[in-house]
């Protein structure tokens, strides 16, 4: 197996990972992400759904099953995201409905493009328990997720008085559920 992973990476100059659609990003992960446990970190405010949606979008266009359990954001306001993403318009216009004709021709393309991807969203709201979002995580395997996002770890019910021991109490259960599953979970 190891050789054929090494020949794989030879052959296509890159290693065997879901690309993130970011290649400086695949380069330090060498070749994408694994059937790894993964964290995307940051302040609030500071992009980190907006760059989840886009890998995610990415690897669905590319043919890979997606699975996206959103804790935050309904099913609705994240799909506007991705058509707003697609459709190169700010999501204010979606919202305010101030639409031109080249806007409508563009969203009846991203709806269309995106609908022809395995992206699967699942809007549970926040505050599911720990045990919950890893019988999410192996329903949407079996709907033929290859890849599985998470937002928002801080949603995640988990044991602990505060943030950082529930946050950790949820790291620490679903970091096996990538290995068990084996498809990376971000």
């Amino acid at each position: 197996e190891s050789m054929q992973r090494y020949k794989a990476v030879s052959e296509h100059g890159r290693g065997s990972g879901l690309s993130t659609g970011y290649p400086s990003l695949d380069a330090l992960l060498g070749g994408g992400f694994r059937k790894v446990f993964g964290l995307i970190a940051g302040r609030p405010g500071q992009g980190k759904t907006a760059l989840a949606v886009n890998m995610a979008f990415h690897q669905a266009r590319e043919g890979h099953g997606v699975g996206i359990i959103s804790l935050e954001m309904g099913r609705d306001e994240l799909w506007n995201r991705l058509v707003a993403m697609r459709a190169l318009i700010n999501t204010v216009k979606l919202d305010n409905g101030r639409l031109n004709g080249d806007d409508w021709d563009a969203i009846v393309k991203a709806n269309s493009d995106l609908c022809k991807c395995n992206l699967i969203i699942d809007d549970s709201p926040g505050g599911q328990p720990v045990g919950e979002i890893r019988r999410l995580c192996r329903r949407l395997k079996k709907r033929g997720a290859e890849i599985i996002y998470i937002d928002q770890l801080s949603k995640i019910r988990g044991q602990g008085k505060g943030l950082y021991e529930m946050n950790t109490y949820a790291v620490n259960e679903i970091s096996p559920l990538a290995k068990e599953l084996e498809i990376p979970i971000i």
